[in-house]
């Protein structure tokens, strides 16, 4: 629904202080696994992030890292279901291509290499085998990053 809203009135995140009036909730929203609707849900936390970076003042990336962690903190919720599994881990991973794209178009030097390093740092052992392993990619990673 907020990603349809923004496409209809692209303005619409300039009217609120989006790291105090969205970002909040949107974390808490991801870390409570979408409340158990994370298999539609998930699929839309990466393009509502990217509306918010772009509606956020100052630095951007911290969008994508906070969802990152948010995503890494709902697995325990998600890891009795394979399906959901599937779609979280996705969703990481994507979240985590999406920031490592905005950081090479956006950023320069050493703060590109902060952001790579946070990326490296965050939580991947929390990321059940499992769900790893179920998870293959839609398309190979050649066309994505071509596309």
């Amino acid at each position: 629904c907020l990603l349809t809203c923004s496409k209809t009135f692209p303005s619409c995140f300039q009217l609120v202080n989006v790291r105090k009036a969205v970002l909040p909730r949107f974390f808490s929203h991801v870390k409570s696994a979408a409340h158990g609707s994370c298999l539609t849900s998930y699929p839309c936390f990466v393009p509502f992030a990217d509306l918010c970076a772009g509606a956020s003042e100052g630095s951007t990336q911290h969008v994508y890292l906070e969802l990152q962690a948010a995503i890494a903190e709902s697995f325990v919720l998600v890891e009795r279901s394979e399906e959901m599994m599937v779609v979280a881990v996705r969703t990481y991973f994507e979240c985590v291509l999406q920031c490592l794209l905005h950081c090479t178009s956006k950023l320069q030097g050493e703060e590109t290499a902060d952001v790579v390093q946070k990326l490296l740092e965050a939580p991947l052992a929390t990321i059940p085998r499992s769900g790893i392993l179920q998870c293959r990619p839609e398309q190979p990673v050649e066309a994505v990053a071509k596309g």
